[in-house]
């Protein structure tokens, strides 16, 4: 009996200081939903860890939402007015850097892949201030200009191209000519003034001609195709590894994965928009440089039958 009356008012007790603990550890929603956020930001740091992107500027923000969360936890424990919209506002700094950081590494390894492949063919050295530029901002954590950057880089690739391809091409034109010219018009180099002869001049305005505008305006046609092409290829080829990461590996959760599946296809669909745009542009200046290679043929006839 005794036992009994000795066991209630304990349990009572109990009862009443755990009430009391759960009130005393139950904070506003607020404290909690920015709790829950400075977890996600946690979380977003590792992920951009795992992928090996800087995190100097995430952390800094990480650390600015964690300490003014503490500030206003402890107003909350003195039973003093609490806000933690500076907390929420850091702590989705974080989410938006790993999301343009994502976005940025994802056209940086397009563009890696445009870049050594197009490196096996070109000399590329003249774009060097572009491509440490692109490599500078990713990994002085400027997220934002690196897209920016890149497209620059991307121009100027294409241009590099259409400039080597238009040299060689110029080189081995002008060496047959020049070539051909000998052989018919020997001895016209044995004269001294042959340099300035009708026949020098002749062969100057024979390779203006060749090296036409139309004809640059084509190969720089066909590097941008070339270029998109590449991109579009290492594309595909960063979505087999999302594939595989995600459904193989598992190192990717379905929300990454998606997200980043949605992102490379927007890409690609760009890609296929520029591309017909591109060869409409080629079939234009194939046609103009026909007619004036008919328009040509048909003088010279004209002459031959006067």
């Amino acid at each position: 009996m005794n036992k009994s009356l000795i066991i209630i008012p304990l349990s009572c007790l109990i009862a009443i200081f755990l009430v009391f603990s759960v009130s005393a550890i139950t904070y506003s929603n607020e404290s909690q939903v920015a709790k829950m956020l400075i977890d996600n930001a946690t979380q977003d740091i590792h992920l951009m860890e795992e992928k090996n992107i800087p995190t100097s500027r995430a952390n800094e923000a990480l650390q600015q939402a964690i300490q003014l969360y503490k500030a206003q936890l402890a107003l909350e424990n003195q039973k003093k007015e609490a806000d933690y919209k500076l907390v929420t506002s850091y702590a989705e700094e974080v989410f938006q850097i790993k999301s343009i950081s994502f976005k940025a590494q994802d056209e940086l390894n397009v563009f890696l892949e445009s870049y050594n492949s197009a490196k096996d063919d070109f000399n590329l050295s003249e774009m060097d201030p572009e491509y440490n530029a692109i490599i500078k901002s990713f990994s002085d954590e400027r997220f934002e200009d690196t897209p920016d950057l890149i497209d620059k880089g991307y121009q100027k690739l294409s241009d590099l191209q259409a400039s080597q391809t238009t040299l060689k091409l110029f080189y081995d034109t002008t060496s047959r000519s020049i070539k051909q010219f000998a052989i018919d018009n020997a001895k016209s180099f044995i004269s001294p003034k042959f340099y300035q002869s009708l026949y020098f001049w002749i062969i100057v305005i024979i390779i203006v001609l060749i090296i036409s505008w139309k004809t640059i305006k084509r190969i720089r046609i066909k590097a941008k195709i070339r270029n998109l092409l590449i991109r579009k290829d290492s594309i595909y080829d960063l979505i087999r590894k999302l594939q595989s990461e995600y459904f193989k590996s598992k190192k990717i959760s379905e929300t990454e994965y998606f997200s980043k599946m949605e992102k490379f296809k927007d890409m690609v669909r760009e890609i296929d928009r520029k591309i017909p745009l591109l060869k409409e542009d080629l079939i234009r200046v194939d046609k103009e440089k026909l007619r004036l290679s008919m328009n040509s043929t048909y003088r010279e006839r004209g002459r031959k039958h006067k």
